[in-house]
């Protein structure tokens, strides 16, 4: 895959998952009634989804930009790759904290733990 296809398809899904999280915002509401407050989990699910791909799409082009400075194509591959991956464990990562946040059972050790295996999985794909 060449580069401009790498970026051009990131801007693509950041864009798509922004467009679905203002979507879902005005739209939706996570009530089925909200004299019950019964939650539609299906609503929550495809916002948190469209989320994931927003933050996916913006840290992989963030850690790019950052680490692709006049390099060659080959590194300049490396760098998509090595990016893709880390924006993919950073968004996992923020959508584990939200989620813990949003059921309310997020500590600080939670936060720690979810940070941890974060970096444990990184420091994987590093060593490999």
């Amino acid at each position: 895959m060449s580069m401009g296809a790498f970026l051009w398809g990131m801007r693509l899904v950041m864009l798509v998952g922004f467009m679905g999280v203002v979507g879902m915002i005005f739209s939706f509401t996570p009530y089925f009634n909200t004299k019950t407050f019964e939650i539609n989990y299906f609503v929550v699910g495809l916002f948190y989804f469209c989320l994931f791909l927003f933050l996916m799409g913006m840290f992989s082009l963030f850690l790019f930009r950052i680490k692709n400075r006049d390099e060659n194509e080959d590194e300049a591959r490396t760098n998509a790759g090595i990016s893709f991956r880390q924006g993919f464990l950073l968004s996992l990562m923020v959508l584990g904290l939200l989620v813990l946040q949003s059921l309310r059972i997020l500590v600080w050790w939670d936060g720690l733990l979810i940070v941890g295996v974060v970096m444990i999985a990184e420091l994987y794909y590093l060593m490999k």
